[in-house]
């Protein structure tokens, strides 16, 4: 993948390039300011731009202007990577339309992470339409045997062994065997490791993918460790580790089939990329909002503490209807009024804070649109509802389908809720 780095700041550029090239085993071209950008992207391809807005000659935000009048540049995926915190940029950023939004200075911690679930959601390998779901369907059906690729022999006879006794295994040694063994047995689920010869791990997953009769088999990659299931990130569905005995294999593989049972999106048939971008959504909108680099938790246990809630009917292009709720505790409704309409916090009404989150949730809604229509999938809100009171927001267990998403900042007290599940019924 063909990604442009561009930073007026050097060292910024090289902690972004590291990541990128050592890590996820991207290309990476550096610019120092937007107009080296837009010479860049003049001259070469690129599946993702990450722009710093505050820059010499061209800024980001100019950059982005021009790249969003150019028709060979609407679609480019961007990320905008800055410490500007005034809303009327950071509104034009999003309406604009960027993939993502870093907070200057980066979390070197926490990075990795941002920029694999960046990666799953552009270029060319973009991640697969295959979502857990799929794969827990296809190990839960037994009559279709799995297949391993692996070169490596020990491996590969223990997850052999370790498998048989519950299902039917086919082993492959290369990458040719592997192929031939796709269209032979029509796997449930293809096992890929390293080591194969001639049609390597990276030529095989991109044959499968190319191969109409094949791009349905769910691919899982066997790497060693976390850094290299990074480097493979893209071309596949999930990742295992390589174990050392059949009980950590099979606990893997558990955990495999457990996932992917979020019913509400089962029930709308919506995109497995759903929870990945609501999940980029409310960090990027949460963490503009606060003023922070803002972390997901696991939720609290559930509390009677006096919060704000706006919830809006979404309404899936042949999907059915869902429930968007975002919720937050009065002291996190004043301090979203005071970054966003420069309020001195002494000063700061009840009112404000309302209006305040509901600009917070119209963001949210609007850039979920976005980033869904980017991957296909349309979504409508309707007019959302507040609600204010001391009752308790539901954790994950509380709800019939769905799921709960809680934002904190790494310092701080403020918090966002997100749950998705199916509508109430009408009265």
């Amino acid at each position: 993948m063909n990604v442009l780095v561009v930073d007026d700041d050097r060292t910024t550029r090289f902690l972004l390039s590291r990541a990128l090239t050592k890590r996820f085993g991207c290309a990476v071209t550096e610019a120092g300011d937007g107009d080296q950008a837009l010479d860049a992207l003049a001259r070469g391809s690129y599946d993702l731009a990450i722009l710093d807005v505050q820059m010499p000659v061209v800024d980001g935000l100019q950059a982005l202007r021009i790249l969003r009048q150019s028709p060979g540049y609407l679609s480019l995926p961007v990320v905008m990577l800055t410490g500007e915190r005034d809303e009327a940029i950071v509104r034009e950023i999003l309406e604009l339309g960027v993939l993502e939004y870093l907070t200057k200075p980066l979390n070197m911690a926490r990075l990795s992470d941002r920029i694999r679930r960046i990666l799953r959601c552009v270029g060319p390998e973009r991640a697969p339409t295959i979502g857990a779901s799929a794969i827990r369907k296809a190990l839960a059906d037994r009559s279709r045997p799995v297949l391993i690729v692996e070169g490596r022999a020990s491996f590969r006879t223990l997850f052999a062994e370790a498998l048989r006794p519950r299902r039917p295994v086919v082993e492959a040694e290369t990458g040719v065997q592997g192929l031939r063994a796709c269209i032979e047995h029509d796997p449930a689920v293809v096992f890929v490791g390293t080591d194969l010869g001639v049609l390597s791990e990276p030529l095989l997953a991109k044959k499968i993918r190319a191969t109409p009769s094949l791009r349905h088999l769910p691919l899982v990659a066997i790497v060693d460790d976390d850094e290299e299931a990074d480097g493979r990130t893209l071309a596949y569905d999930e990742t295992i580790l390589r174990a050392a005995s059949g009980e950590a294999l099979l606990g893997q593989l558990a955990d495999l089939s457990r996932r992917g049972t979020d019913g509400v999106l089962q029930v709308l048939g919506l995109h497995s990329r759903f929870r990945a971008t609501l999940l980029l959504v409310g960090e990027q909108v949460f963490g503009t909002t606060l003023a922070a680099d803002v972390v997901l938790r696991d939720p609290p246990a559930p509390s009677q503490v006096e919060r704000i809630r706006l919830t809006a009917r979404g309404t899936v292009a042949e999907g059915g209807d869902l429930s968007l709720q975002m919720a937050c505790d009065i002291g996190t409704a004043r301090r979203a009024a005071v970054n966003l309409f420069g309020i001195d916090a002494r000063i700061v009404r009840e009112e404000d804070a309302e209006v305040a989150t509901g600009r917070v949730f119209e963001l949210v809604t609007t850039r979920l649109q976005t980033m869904l229509a980017d991957s296909g999938q349309a979504i409508a809100f309707a007019a959302p509802t507040r609600l204010r009171s001391a009752e308790a927001f539901p954790g994950a267990s509380a709800l019939d389908a769905g799921f709960v998403y809680y934002f904190r900042p790494a310092k701080g007290e403020q918090e966002f809720w997100l749950t998705v599940e199916p509508p109430a019924d009408e009265p």
